[in-house]
């Protein structure tokens, strides 16, 4: 992962309580995913733009070849005490205008989604994804003009009833493949309660992927998991169960911050422990697990790139100097 803004180690540990050290990359081939229906009401009448392609609502709006004026800046840059330093936008996808259709103080562009009925979704679209492991998961998303809404308008399930509708896409195979290697290195404080009968697919010591019970053994001496996704954080889940894992589930900048994973998580003291996070060729990992995807797809920005299915989490001390 290359970025051009990278915060130093210190403002991680203090800051974002995530340092991330180096790993040998060992991405599969990416592959493009996804495809949404878009549904336009712009304030008077009704446009349909089935199946366009895109990892997110964003770039489907996009596909529809429509013009659109939107905050399309995936990372912007912040500066802290430490620094300078990029994070997702939270605003990712938010939109202002559809063509001539431009909101004002009295009507806006609300989104509308549907995951087993029909939902009031987030106005940054670019965080909805047609894939069922997604935080906001819808593959068909409604773009209404008119006042700011909180339920789903009447005339939206009138227009909508008796569409076919797409259908999303549950991650499986080796485009959506990701492999973890999990240690336990703390010197102290670092037991992990692993959820009963958790079974993981990892890489022996004959270099085949087989199945076994984690164990608390596994991790002290260090093991590589495989898992599905659609981003980084969702396949984690996948590879060790979701029970084992605490983060943020919702969409937005921040999801897949991981807060603990086999209950350890950050301890503040005399010194620091915390899940080291790495991806890259000696790179450290500056986003979230929920940024990440093995699909060429995936947002980027121009000085950073989200293309990675190769990670190393380590439970690791950090010295205070």
């Amino acid at each position: 992962m290359k970025c051009k803004y990278v915060a130093t180690v210190l403002a991680l540990v203090m800051c974002l309580g995530a340092v991330v050290i180096a790993v040998d990359a060992d991405d599969s081939d990416a592959a493009t995913a996804g495809s949404m229906n878009i549904y336009i009401y712009d304030g008077s009448s009704w446009s349909d733009y089935p199946a366009m392609a895109g990892y997110n609502a964003l770039q489907a709006l996009k596909a529809t070849g429509l013009s659109i004026t939107a905050d399309e800046d995936y990372v912007v840059q912040k500066t802290n005490d430490y620094g300078s330093y990029d994070e997702i936008n939270s605003n990712y996808g938010n939109i202002s205008a559809i063509g001539t259709v431009t909101e004002t103080t009295t009507s806006v562009w609300n989104t509308i989604c549907y995951n087993d009925g029909w939902a009031v979704g987030p106005d940054a679209i670019g965080f909805i994804t047609p894939f069922t492991d997604g935080a906001a998961a819808s593959a068909n998303v409604v773009l209404y003009y008119g006042a700011n809404i909180t339920s789903v308008p009447t005339d939206v399930s009138n227009y909508l009833a008796g569409k076919t509708l797409a259908t999303m896409i549950t991650p499986s195979g080796s485009n959506y493949q990701y492999t973890f290697y999990l240690k336990i290195d703390a010197d102290t404080g670092a037991t992990p309660v692993i959820a009963d009968g958790t079974s993981v697919t990892y890489k022996n010591a004959a270099g085949r992927w087989t199945s076994k019970t984690l164990t608390a053994d596994d991790l002290s001496n260090g093991i590589t998991v495989r898992g599905v996704g659609s981003n980084a954080y969702a396949a984690l889940k996948n590879a060790v169960g979701s029970s084992n894992v605490s983060g943020t589930d919702t969409a937005g900048a921040y999801n897949g911050w991981l807060n603990t994973m086999f209950n350890l998580g950050t301890v503040s003291g005399a010194n620091y422990i915390y899940w080291v996070q790495n991806t890259g060729a000696d790179a450290y990992l500056s986003f979230n697990l929920g940024a990440y995807s093995t699909l060429d797809n995936v947002p980027t920005d121009t000085n950073c790139d989200f293309v990675e299915s190769s990670f190393k989490l380590i439970y690791s001390t950090y010295v205070y100097s």
